[in-house]
């Protein structure tokens, strides 16, 4: 490790370093005596240049929002049909297999001891389990 240290420091540094005085001896213990420290600022130099690059490069690129976006075709599919939707938020329509609560989350089956809690006046009817699921109720009975 010492000596490839050493050969690169005098491939490269050394005429700068004649130029300015010193002689390879000088350099070769230099190397020798510190290499340890020589090795982990060229590091420590690497990693701040490639940090900075980043930075740069982050600075340069434009930010855009992210949006995300469906078509409207696709959104119609997906949506609740109006006729599924709950079917009796009036107390007088009294068809329907399944009771849901206005305020509640869950569903009952006409006949579930739960139902007894609701009162009539606060009950939606739904024909189906698909049509109370897809209104956000959970079954409850």
């Amino acid at each position: 490790m010492v000596s490839q240290l050493t050969a690169f420091v005098k491939a490269y540094f050394c005429p700068l370093l004649a130029i300015l005085g010193y002689t390879s001896d000088i350099v070769k213990s230099f190397v020798s005596k510190y290499y340890r420290l020589i090795l982990s600022l060229l590091m420590v130099l690497v990693v701040g240049m490639a940090f900075y690059a980043g930075f740069l490069e982050g600075k340069r690129v434009q930010k855009t929002p992210l949006i995300l976006q469906c078509d409207n075709i696709l959104l119609q599919s997906l949506a609740i049909p109006t006729q599924t939707l709950a079917q009796g938020i009036y107390p007088e329509h009294s068809s329907g297999l399944y009771i849901g609560s206005k305020q509640g989350s869950k569903y009952y089956k006409k006949g579930c001891a739960g139902l007894a809690r609701i009162k009539p006046e606060n009950y939606i009817w739904f024909d189906t389990k698909t049509d109370a699921e897809l209104q956000g109720y959970s079954n409850g009975c």
